[in-house]
């Protein structure tokens, strides 16, 4: 073989030196791709393969099958990506932790240097503190209350004979003692001595304080002489009257007498006094002396009254028990407050009961309607006699939309054809009956009194 001419002259070179840079590039490449310096792809494919994209998703083999990972991209095509960077800094960290563990002094000397740069942070960082629960609120304190009842006669064939005893027993068994809450009694001309010593006996044994207001004999035959002066009708005038207005004059003979021996609007206006001039309650309930009150039902007047602060006057509607009064003590009870409610009073407040109304004769609606308060008691009618002792005027201090609060129990009267829905006209039928039986003890008290006393100036005449 003839090589050309070189060009510093005519020296020919042999075939082998000619052909050294040849070899030489050919070796290269060779032990390049060996070693991962260049892709193994050729030089004109690596010209027409496109850029590899910037995201990938690796399915990494594991290093005992292959020293390469494949990377995929998201077109799926799939490219060699080299190993030897990963084995490289797996080799460094293995040397590190043979020189961290043949050096204990260095050892040492790290974990000191550790624990300085952990404390250091530490102090950098800001403390957790641990927020404190919120504070709860605290409960308000109960309202001040006074709770009076007035105990009176029984009357029977309205009332059983033993009611009056039966449900002070049963209240002074169970009714809790609420706080704040002043429990007080008056005992309403109480016409037995027996009865009224029983109830005295009853009340010092369960620590309760009480007020009597007495039964005078002497007023009562006072009042017997002056009725019988005003009787509105003779036997020759009840001939000629119908039965309905014989029944009206009877009753207005013996309003005086009811007037007095019930009194029933007379010592709720003493109980209101009282709880003014002899307690600081704010509020005074001046009630009859069956009410019963749960604690589920002191709760609620005492809620209603912290949300009206302002209110002078509240009424508690009333639930007329049908059943021995030990149901109270079920969890199935559930009254249904719709009777005639009770008042409650601010200490302020202005308005009083009507002490010209009798018992059995809108005594309660009067006010009532003087504060504000609408029912079916709208619609009853007052007697001719009655008319003239109201007040058409409304309580000074009254409000409109009196608030109602709790509710109250009225215990069993012992006479279940008397309570229950219905049964109005037939109680106001057995009070009539009552009343009149009530009367006509009292009124045989005073004829036989007399006896006595015409028996004793006899005697003393004769001697």
């Amino acid at each position: 073989m003839r090589l050309p001419p070189s060009p510093r002259g005519n020296v020919s070179l042999p075939w082998c030196v000619a052909a050294l840079p040849l070899l030489l590039t050919v070796t290269v490449l060779q032990l390049s791709s060996l070693v991962g310096f260049f892709p193994a792809t050729p030089v004109s494919e690596q010209l027409r393969a496109p850029k590899p994209p910037t995201q990938w998703r690796t399915a990494a083999l594991p290093c005992s099958q292959t020293r390469n990972s494949v990377a995929v991209s998201a077109d799926g095509t799939a490219s060699a990506v080299h190993y030897t960077e990963a084995r490289r800094v797996q080799a460094n960290s293995s040397t590190k932790k043979r020189e961290y563990s043949s050096n204990p002094n260095k050892n040492h000397h790290h974990n000191k240097t550790q624990r300085q740069r952990e404390s250091s942070r530490t102090q950098r960082q800001p403390k957790k503190v641990a927020k404190p629960f919120p504070p709860t609120a605290p409960k308000p304190s109960p309202v001040p209350l006074v709770l009076l009842r007035a105990i009176g006669n029984a009357l029977p064939p309205r009332h059983s004979a033993n009611q009056t005893l039966d449900n002070l027993d049963f209240i002074l068994a169970h009714e809790k003692r609420f706080p704040h809450t002043t429990r007080h009694w008056f005992l309403n001309r109480i016409v037995d001595p027996k009865v009224e010593q029983q109830l005295i006996q009853r009340l010092v044994h369960a620590n309760e304080t009480y007020t009597v207001v007495p039964f005078d004999d002497h007023v009562y035959r006072q009042i017997y002489a002056l009725s019988r002066r005003r009787m509105g009708h003779n036997k020759t005038n009840a001939r000629s009257l119908s039965y309905s207005k014989k029944k009206v004059a009877d009753d207005q003979s013996m309003h005086d007498k009811i007037l007095y021996v019930i009194n029933v609007n007379g010592v709720r206006n003493a109980m209101i006094e009282y709880g003014r001039q002899h307690t600081r309650a704010e509020y005074i309930l001046p009630w009859d002396g069956n009410c019963f009150v749960t604690r589920k039902a002191w709760s609620a007047i005492q809620r209603t009254i912290r949300i009206h602060p302002n209110s002078k006057y509240f009424v508690t509607p009333m639930y007329r028990l049908k059943e021995p009064n030990h149901v109270l003590l079920t969890n199935s009870h559930r009254p249904n407050a719709t009777e005639e409610p009770q008042i409650i009073f601010h200490r302020s407040a202005q308005a009083r009961f009507n002490e010209q109304l009798r018992y059995g004769r809108y005594n309660k609606v009067e006010l009532l309607s003087r504060i504000g308060v609408r029912g079916r008691w709208d619609t009853w009618r007052w007697l001719p006699s009655e008319k003239a002792l109201l007040d058409p005027n409304p309580a000074p201090d009254a409000a409109e939309g009196v608030p109602v609060a709790g509710w109250t129990t009225r215990l069993y009267s012992g006479i279940r054809a008397a309570e229950g829905t219905g049964t109005l006209l037939h109680r106001g039928n057995l009070r009539q009956q009552a009343l009149a039986a009530l009367l006509d003890r009292l009124d045989a008290r005073v004829v036989q009194h007399r006896r006595k006393a015409v028996g004793h100036a006899s005697i003393g005449a004769v001697q």
